[in-house]
């Protein structure tokens, strides 16, 4: 599933086709609120066709340099969820940014030293 502005719609499709991805569905925001929203709606829609399913929520322009590793992460974190354990994504933070919040981390769960 694709969620995106209905003014980036066009722009959304040919980016998918550039990268060969089909979404079975898009699911088109008509005024750009906040992104909860948006998540909202489509876990949703999701929740109703397999209330099995785990999602995985990535703005628009993240960046993913090393594609393997973010898979093994990935699948590690979906494997946590299917067992009840929240899984979030973070990063070091360069400088202080006062539109983001901050995630202090405590002992990790299933990850092997």
């Amino acid at each position: 599933m694709l969620v995106a502005n209905h003014e980036h719609r066009f722009l959304a499709v040919e980016k998918l086709q550039v990268i060969g991805a089909k979404p079975h569905t898009l699911l088109l925001e008509q005024v750009g609120r906040n992104t909860a929203p948006a998540i909202a709606v489509a876990a949703g829609l999701v929740a109703r066709t397999d209330p099995d399913a785990v999602l995985l929520v990535l703005a628009a322009d993240h960046r993913i340099g090393d594609e393997p590793s973010f898979r093994r992460t990935m699948k590690r974190a979906a494997a946590l969820v299917r067992e009840d354990y929240p899984a979030t994504f973070g990063f070091a933070p360069s400088k202080p940014a006062a539109g983001y919040g901050y995630i202090k981390a405590d002992a990790a769960i299933g990850r092997r030293r």
